[in-house]
């Protein structure tokens, strides 16, 4: 089950891999609805509240390097900086943050 305190997905259920985890081919026996997409085109974007979770389809036009940041806890964290594109034309910035990128 999702634990909606940890997650902004719209579903009941959760999936999360680790490098342990492993794959075997089920039935599907109906039981676990469809995904629940609401997709937003990039255009739209700006006209959607702040901190909302939005569900976009796009092709990265441009990929930065993975680079290392030192936090102000004295941390140090990963990230990298992508360029989404969609069929309006319009691209957006984004951020990836964490070790698995």
């Amino acid at each position: 089950m999702a634990n909606k305190r940890y997650t902004s997905v719209r579903n009941d259920f959760c999936i999360v891999f680790e490098k342990n985890s492993e794959i075997v081919l089920a039935e599907d026996d109906g039981s676990i609805s469809n995904q629940a997409f609401d997709f937003c085109p990039i255009n739209d974007i700006s006209d959607i509240m702040q901190m909302k979770t939005i569900d976009v389809v796009g092709i990265i036009s441009d990929l930065g390097d993975k680079e290392q940041v030192n936090l102000r806890s004295g941390q140090t964290k990963f990230r990298k900086y992508i360029q989404l594109v969609d069929d309006t034309e319009r691209s957006i910035s984004l951020t990836l943050w964490g070790e698995d990128m």
